[in-house]
């Protein structure tokens, strides 16, 4: 069995996990770089939560995907917390669903924004909210086929390559999303690719997210499992636990 480790060097300034680097710094820290200067080729921006950790436990598939991100933005409050934990200095929760309002917020008339997935009725519900919040920006979303076939892949580059996005929010789920990307990449566009999950449907208010408090106390999860509980009992109830080997692993080789 393979337990993932979160590590921290002497500094408390570089952090890793699973042997990928974390993303030091804030939402605003993070667009300085994802809204700045184009990629050169499409990167992907995994936002590791405690779900997609555990995962690294048990699926090896997930594992190789995971590694080959390009950035690595802490969801997880848990995860967080552990890092703290070790002695991590300047680090901070940058979510899919903080990063999607703050990136439409912060786009000029020179980016233009997509959200790939995610149901047709919610992504327009959240492009029209992200266009009335900043008509400058350009927001384009477009839809990904449940079974995407080749074709239909084939198409959704040329989508992408004709809109030339700065930034691709993909909400098709974890590890859906990013298995997408990866099987995909050699044929996108230059772009930073987000492996954003519901923000969607928090940016079309669908689904809301916890109040701020519950949020700084690492309690968000509580909340959305009070609003999902078929869907998310699971995560978090059987699986969310296991976060404790990652926990103790990572106390040990410190």
């Amino acid at each position: 069995m393979h337990i993932p480790t979160i590590s921290v060097d002497s500094s408390g300034h570089h952090a890793e996990l699973d042997g990928q680097t974390l993303f030091r710094g804030s939402v605003e820290d993070a667009l300085d770089t994802f809204l700045g200067k184009a990629p050169a080729c499409a990167q992907l921006l995994i936002t590791p939560n405690v779900d997609q950790v555990n995962r690294l436990i048990t699926d090896a598939q997930w594992r190789a995907t995971f590694r080959s991100g390009d950035f690595y933005l802490i969801d997880g409050a848990p995860v967080l917390g552990l890092l703290k934990l070790l002695g991590a200095k300047g680090f901070h929760r940058v979510t899919g669903a903080d990063l999607l309002p703050t990136a439409a917020k912060r786009a000029t008339k020179e980016h233009t924004i997509v959200i790939l997935g995610g149901k047709d009725e919610v992504r327009e519900a959240a492009i029209e909210q992200l266009r009335a919040q900043n008509p400058d920006a350009r927001f384009e979303g477009i839809s990904i086929p449940f079974q995407a076939t080749p074709e239909a892949n084939e198409d959704i580059a040329e989508q992408l390559a004709a809109l030339a996005p700065q930034l691709v929010f993909i909400c098709l789920g974890s590890p859906k999303q990013e298995q997408w990307f990866q099987a995909n990449q050699e044929h996108l566009p230059p772009a930073f690719y987000v492996g954003a999950g519901a923000a969607v449907d928090f940016a079309a208010g669908a689904v809301n997210r916890a109040p701020k408090l519950m949020q700084k106390l690492g309690l968000e999860w509580f909340y959305r499992l009070l609003q999902e509980p078929r869907r998310l009992a699971k995560r978090y109830l059987v699986v969310g636990p296991m976060f404790i080997l990652v926990v103790i692993a990572s106390l040990l080789r410190k």
